[in-house]
C-alpha cells in the first residue's frame, strides 16, 4: 500500500488548465493513476508518529491497520512496541454506556482480556513510548459521540506522545480533524499494483493450478488495458471494487459495459 502525503481532494486547478484536459481526464479527477509523489504506508507510519490516515471506501483503511499490527507483533515493523488495534465504532459504544470516554481503561479491559489484569503494565508501556496505537474508523463513530471520541484521543495522545498513533479516516469525513496528527491519503492502485493483485487473485480464486491462475490473470489485464474499457479501469484502482472486478470476470470472462452495471452486480454480491 502506498500514501500520497498531499491530499488529493484539497489540490485545485486553475480554470486555464481545466480548459486544456482531454475530456477523459475530467473523468478521472480523484481516481486512477496520481502523478504524486508516494511513499510506502510503513514510511509514512515511521516518518510521522501522529497520523491520521485518510481514504476512499474500499481502499484497504483496516486492512492497512491489521498488517501494521502483524508487522509489530513479528518485529518487522516497530518491533519494540506494542500494537494495540482499537475499532473506534466500539469503543463509543461502550463509553456512552458507561458515559466514561477513557482510552486508558478501554485498552485495560482489552489487556484483562487477553489475560494481563496487572493494570500497572499498559501504563509502564505508555510511559516508556512502547505502545503502537491503531484507531480504526473515525468516520463510523455517531456524529453525537464524534466530538467526545476526538477530544479523548487529543488527551491521550498528548499524555502519552512518546508512543506512535495511527487513526484511519474515509476522504469525505475530513472535517473531524485531530489536533497534532498530520494528514496523508492511502494512493488508488498503480496499474502495476493492479496486476500483481489480480495474478494472486486467480491464482488463489481459480483453484487451479498457478499455470492456470497466470493465464487468467493475464486475460483480465489484457481486457483491462483495451481503450473501450477506459472508463471501467478507473473503478478498479482500489482492492475491493478489483476484487470485486475479479469476481465478475471469473465468472463471465468480460467487464459489464456500464458502470452502473458493474455497481448493480456488486450491491448484489455484497448483500448475499
Amino acid at each position: 500500500m502506498n500514501i500520497l502525503e498531499e491530499i488529493a481532494s484539497l489540490q485545485y486547478l486553475e480554470i486555464t488548465d481545466l480548459q486544456n484536459l482531454d475530456p477523459k481526464e475530467f473523468d478521472r479527477i480523484g481516481l486512477g493513476e496520481v502523478d504524486e509523489k508516494q511513499i510506502s504506508g510503513t514510511q509514512a507510519v515511521e516518518t510521522y508518529s501522529k497520523i491520521r490516515v485518510l481514504g476512499k471506501p474500499g481502499v484497504g483503511k483496516t486492512t492497512f491497520l491489521q498488517h501494521l499490527a502483524i508487522q509489530c507483533n513479528q518485529s518487522a515493523f516497530a518491533g519494540n512496541q506494542v500494537p494495540v488495534l482499537i475499532t473506534l465504532r466500539n469503543f463509543a459504544q461502550e463509553s456512552k454506556i458507561t458515559n466514561e470516554f477513557n482510552l486508558l481503561n478501554y485498552i485495560s479491559q482489552e489487556f484483562i482480556t487477553s489475560g494481563i489484569s496487572d493494570p500497572s503494565v499498559i501504563e509502564t508501556l505508555l510511559n516508556e513510548g512502547r505502545v503502537l496505537l491503531l484507531l480504526d474508523g473515525m468516520d463510523e463513530v455517531l456524529n453525537q459521540q464524534s466530538n467526545p471520541v476526538l477530544n479523548e484521543i487529543r488527551r491521550f495522545s498528548e499524555k502519552y506522545h512518546k508512543n506512535r498513533f495511527v487513526a484511519t479516516c474515509r476522504t469525505a469525513a475530513q472535517k473531524l480533524r485531530l489536533r497534532g496528527f498530520t494528514d496523508v491519503e492511502i494512493a488508488s492502485f498503480t496499474l502495476e499494483q493492479i496486476r500483481a493483485f489480480t495474478q494472486k487473485w486467480f491464482m488463489v480464486f481459480s483453484k487451479t493450478s498457478q499455470k492456470d491462475g497466470q493465464a487468467q490473470s493475464l486475460k483480465f489485464i489484457q481486457k483491462l488495458e483495451l481503450d473501450e474499457n477506459w472508463q471501467f479501469r478507473q473503478l478498479v484502482v482500489t482492492p475491493l471494487f478489483l476484487h470485486l472486478a475479479c469476481w465478475v470476470f471469473h465468472g463471465k470472462e468480460k467487464f459489464p459495459t456500464k458502470r452502473t452495471d458493474f455497481c448493480n452486480i456488486n450491491i448484489q454480491s455484497l448483500t448475499k
